[in-house]
């Protein structure tokens, strides 16, 4: 296992460790009692506004910091000698919807998240950087978040 790869698994298991502890502390919620089929909106609300913003920050930051260094950062570049940057990007792309597959009907989710990876795949290759889509992650999870 390469370093990247290992740096991305540590950092989601602390991430997730650490985001779990804290709500538990801040927002006086246990995972474990929650309900499946509990919305978003209800979660959210039982959190109180310590629990909302370390959710809120998590979602909008963190996430899109985490997703786009392993996906556009680290894979992306590596596929692109083999597969060439059209094709590197539509794998990606596929790989990052796959893993965001909800509960939606007939795969709407994964098909918007696809074009979303699409827009950030290309725009990693245009700027060669990881600003530009890290910020436009950024903000597609932010409006995501404030309109759920």
């Amino acid at each position: 296992m390469n370093n990247a790869r290992f740096f991305y698994l540590f950092a989601v298991n602390g991430r997730l460790s650490i985001f779990n502890s804290a709500l538990e502390a801040c927002g006086h919620v246990q995972w474990s009692a929650m309900k499946p089929d509990d919305s978003l909106a209800w979660s959210v609300a039982a959190l109180g506004w310590p629990g909302t913003v370390l959710l809120a920050f998590t979602i909008v930051v963190v996430g899109p910091l985490e997703e786009e260094v392993l996906f556009r950062g680290v894979i992306l570049p590596r596929l692109t000698p083999w597969l060439g940057s059209t094709w590197a990007i539509v794998a990606t792309s596929v790989i990052f919807a796959v893993l965001h597959v909800g509960s939606e009907p007939l795969g709407i989710r994964p098909a918007g998240v696809f074009v979303l990876a699409l827009a950030w795949g290309w725009a990693r290759l245009r700027t060669r950087g990881l600003n530009a889509p890290i910020a436009m992650h950024i903000v597609t999870n932010l409006v995501s978040f404030a309109t759920r």
